[in-house]
Order: C-alpha cells, then structure tokens, then sequence
C-alpha cells in the first residue's frame, strides 16, 4: 500500500516522485500493475479536463509538459515544479487523487 499525507507540499512531491516511477518502470502485466496503470490513466485524463479548462496560458503550457513528458517533477524548472505540485494539491483538495490511491 502506498500511503502519503497530502497536507504537505513535501508529500505532493514525494507523491509526482511516485508516479515517475511507475511512468519510467516496465510493468509486467500482474493485477498490481494494471490497476497502476489505470490510475496513472485516470491521472493523464484528469490532467487533460484542466488543460482544456485553463485559461492561463503559462499554466496550459505546464499542464502540457506535465501530461505528455510524465510526471518526474525533476524535469521541470524549479517555478514549474511549483505549477505541478500546486496542481497536484489542487486535484487533492478535490478529492480526486485520495481515493484512487488509497486503492493501491
């Protein structure tokens, strides 16, 4: 089980830290894996609904970057890693990330 505490910006990005993991990983099929994998797709298709709802420009741009390059916060500049982990914290705050983690 992956547990993490999300009241803190630390946790958010222990969390991205999670997720380029199994992003950058081969997954070998098992159950574990797959339900991985939708997870990561439910997180993608998330991602894209914001994107498409964004008005700013600079924060459209990011979500991209974020969307289709992983989510390894190690790519990006250090004032877009806050853009990522403030949307991280965002999706949190709406409930969307809690439960499909917890099922892993």
């Amino acid at each position: 089980n992956f547990e993490v505490d999300f009241s803190h910006l630390d946790d958010c990005y222990a969390f991205t830290q999670f997720l380029a993991e199994f992003n950058n990983m081969n997954l070998d099929g098992s159950e574990r894996d797959i339900e991985i994998n939708n997870i990561l797709r439910e997180i993608r298709e998330i991602l894209k609904e914001l994107a498409k709802t964004e008005d700013d420009k600079e924060v459209k741009y990011w979500l991209a970057y974020y969307l289709w390059y992983g989510i390894g916060v190690e790519k990006l500049r250090k004032q877009d890693q806050k853009v990522a982990i403030e949307l991280l914290e965002g999706l949190v705050k709406e409930g969307y990330l809690k439960a499909r983690i917890s099922r892993l």
